[in-house]
């Protein structure tokens, strides 16, 4: 009995200024030791935008996104083949703040990129993606998200199963084309400010795509639904040193 695993280990830098913000992060999963069967395994990645101010209520912001993972290497005793997996995005970005009506808005459309390199773990070697989204809040209560997704042989990373080209539920069963419709209404609650709770429901809508199995066997798909809600309680504890 394994009572002790490899450990794991990591950092993160956050920087926030006037005119962009970026989090670099890496989380190393596994490291080889001598003998060790396990393979490597770490995964590393960049998220920010720049911005651009046109005015108090207005500002465009360019977003930038990047992830690689990867599984391998080898030491004095055992190798294990390497795989690289890469996700990227870029695209570009509005808001607008009215604060009369206590109202904002968030625009932004999003191109993305899968490239996988070395030993071969899934079917594509590379794919595409591209995702515009509508984010609205409203009397700082009410949350309203629209966003649309098609992609092509595309492997998310670390985000949601939802947008991949790949079945997370049958192996071996891949998509021609992911096309997506998302609708999700939120409402949230801070009595204070270092504690509340938000409720939050999202439709998924499958548009018509065409699945291949392992085999070579396909299958239509039509026009589907997937519903969840979820309730999310928020506690940010506030200490003072002075």
């Amino acid at each position: 009995l394994q009572l002790v695993g490899d450990p794991e280990a990591g950092f993160e830098l956050e920087v926030n200024g006037r005119w962009f913000n970026v989090d670099i992060w890496a989380d190393w999963r596994e490291y080889i030791w001598d003998r060790n069967p396990v393979p490597e395994r770490f995964t590393a990645g960049l998220s920010g935008k720049l911005y651009h101010f046109i005015n108090d209520f207005w500002s465009v912001y360019l977003p930038l996104h990047f992830v690689v993972q990867h599984e391998g290497g080898q030491n004095m005793s055992v190798s294990h083949n390497i795989n690289n997996n890469f996700n990227a995005a870029a695209g570009l970005g509005i808001t607008n703040n009215y604060p009369v009506f206590n109202c904002y808005f968030d625009l932004s459309c999003r191109v993305m990129w899968y490239h996988q390199h070395g030993n071969a773990t899934v079917p594509f070697s590379q794919g595409w993606g591209i995702y515009p989204e509508l984010q609205m809040e409203f009397n700082e209560s009410w949350l309203l998200l629209a966003s649309y997704w098609h992609g092509k042989d595309f492997v998310p990373l670390l985000g949601s199963w939802h947008f991949s080209n790949l079945s997370a539920n049958s192996a071996g069963l891949t998509f021609d084309r992911t096309r997506v419709a998302t609708l999700s209404v939120g409402w949230k609650w801070y009595p204070l400010p270092s504690c509340g709770l938000t409720l939050k429901g999202i439709l998924y809508h499958y548009l018509p795509s065409t699945g291949t199995f392992a085999d070579g066997t396909t299958q239509e798909y039509g026009h589907r639904n997937q519903f969840s809600v979820g309730v999310t309680f928020s506690f940010i504890p506030i200490v003072r040193l002075y």
